[in-house]
Protein backbone atom coordinates (compact mmCIF):
# COMPACT_ATOMS: atom_id res chain seq x y z
CA UNK A 1 0.00 0.00 0.00
CA UNK A 2 1.14 3.53 -0.76
CA UNK A 3 2.64 5.34 2.24
CA UNK A 4 2.74 9.08 2.86
CA UNK A 5 3.74 11.47 5.59
CA UNK A 6 1.50 14.52 5.87
CA UNK A 7 2.59 17.75 7.53
CA UNK A 8 0.55 19.01 10.47
CA UNK A 9 -0.56 22.11 8.57
CA UNK A 10 -2.31 19.94 6.00
CA UNK A 11 -4.22 18.03 8.68
CA UNK A 12 -5.21 21.25 10.45
CA UNK A 13 -6.28 22.75 7.13
CA UNK A 14 -8.68 19.83 6.69
CA UNK A 15 -10.41 20.99 9.87
CA UNK A 16 -10.40 24.62 8.79
CA UNK A 17 -11.54 23.96 5.21
CA UNK A 18 -13.63 20.75 5.02
CA UNK A 19 -14.26 21.08 1.27
CA UNK A 20 -10.65 21.74 0.28
CA UNK A 21 -7.86 19.49 -0.93
CA UNK A 22 -6.48 18.84 2.58
CA UNK A 23 -9.89 17.51 3.67
CA UNK A 24 -10.04 15.33 0.54
CA UNK A 25 -6.64 13.91 1.45
CA UNK A 26 -7.82 13.14 4.99
CA UNK A 27 -10.96 11.45 3.66
CA UNK A 28 -8.80 9.35 1.31
CA UNK A 29 -6.71 8.24 4.31
CA UNK A 30 -9.84 7.45 6.30
CA UNK A 31 -11.17 5.42 3.36
CA UNK A 32 -7.97 3.37 3.25
CA UNK A 33 -6.63 4.79 -0.02
CA UNK A 34 -3.15 5.14 1.45
CA UNK A 35 -1.28 4.49 4.66
CA UNK A 36 -0.51 7.61 6.64
CA UNK A 37 2.83 7.52 8.43
CA UNK A 38 3.29 9.28 11.77
CA UNK A 39 5.83 9.35 14.55
CA UNK A 40 5.05 10.05 18.20
CA UNK A 41 6.34 13.61 17.84
CA UNK A 42 4.19 14.24 14.74
CA UNK A 43 1.13 12.79 16.44
CA UNK A 44 1.70 14.96 19.51
CA UNK A 45 2.08 18.07 17.36
CA UNK A 46 -1.12 17.28 15.47
CA UNK A 47 -3.04 16.72 18.72
CA UNK A 48 -1.69 19.93 20.24
CA UNK A 49 -2.31 22.14 17.21
CA UNK A 50 -5.73 20.74 16.27
CA UNK A 51 -7.22 21.55 19.65
CA UNK A 52 -5.25 24.73 20.35
CA UNK A 53 -7.46 27.52 21.72
CA UNK A 54 -6.34 29.89 18.97
CA UNK A 55 -7.37 27.38 16.25
CA UNK A 56 -10.70 26.22 17.71
CA UNK A 57 -12.68 29.35 16.77
CA UNK A 58 -11.82 28.71 13.13
CA UNK A 59 -12.95 25.08 12.95
CA UNK A 60 -15.34 24.50 10.06
CA UNK A 61 -16.29 21.00 11.20
CA UNK A 62 -18.06 19.75 14.34
CA UNK A 63 -15.90 18.92 17.35
CA UNK A 64 -16.79 15.23 16.99
CA UNK A 65 -15.20 15.24 13.50
CA UNK A 66 -11.98 16.64 14.94
CA UNK A 67 -11.98 13.99 17.67
CA UNK A 68 -12.74 11.30 15.07
CA UNK A 69 -9.79 12.46 12.97
CA UNK A 70 -7.46 12.31 15.98
CA UNK A 71 -8.74 8.84 16.87
CA UNK A 72 -8.33 7.66 13.26
CA UNK A 73 -4.76 8.94 13.24
CA UNK A 74 -3.95 7.08 16.44
CA UNK A 75 -5.59 3.84 15.34
CA UNK A 76 -4.93 3.64 11.63
CA UNK A 77 -1.68 5.42 10.85
CA UNK A 78 1.59 3.55 10.66
CA UNK A 79 3.60 4.69 13.67
CA UNK A 80 7.38 4.82 13.26
CA UNK A 81 9.88 6.01 15.88
CA UNK A 82 10.87 9.15 13.94
CA UNK A 83 14.35 9.12 15.45
CA UNK A 84 16.47 8.98 12.29
CA UNK A 85 18.87 11.93 12.39
CA UNK A 86 18.03 14.34 9.57
CA UNK A 87 19.52 17.72 8.79
CA UNK A 88 18.26 18.21 5.25
CA UNK A 89 15.61 20.82 5.97
CA UNK A 90 15.80 24.54 6.79
CA UNK A 91 13.47 24.34 9.78
CA UNK A 92 14.61 21.86 12.45
CA UNK A 93 10.95 21.46 13.54
CA UNK A 94 10.30 19.84 10.16
CA UNK A 95 12.99 17.18 10.53
CA UNK A 96 10.51 14.83 12.20
CA UNK A 97 8.48 14.58 8.97
CA UNK A 98 11.46 13.65 6.82
CA UNK A 99 12.69 11.20 9.48
CA UNK A 100 9.29 9.46 9.51
CA UNK A 101 9.25 9.28 5.70
CA UNK A 102 12.71 7.74 5.63
CA UNK A 103 11.92 5.20 8.34
CA UNK A 104 8.73 4.06 6.64
CA UNK A 105 10.18 4.20 3.12
CA UNK A 106 7.27 6.51 2.31
CA UNK A 107 7.71 7.93 -1.19
CA UNK A 108 5.46 10.92 -0.47
CA UNK A 109 5.81 13.79 1.99
CA UNK A 110 2.92 16.26 1.68
CA UNK A 111 3.80 19.61 3.22
CA UNK A 112 1.18 21.86 1.64
CA UNK A 113 -1.68 21.84 -0.78
CA UNK A 114 -3.00 24.75 -2.90
CA UNK A 115 -5.91 25.68 -0.63
CA UNK A 116 -4.09 25.07 2.64
CA UNK A 117 -4.54 27.83 5.19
Amino acid sequence: MLRAVVDTNVLVSAILSPKGLPAQLVRAFQAGAFQLVLSPSILEEVRRVCVAPEIRPFWRVPEEDVLTLLTDLERSALLVPGLTPVQAVRDPDDEKFLAAALEAAAPYLVTSLPDTF
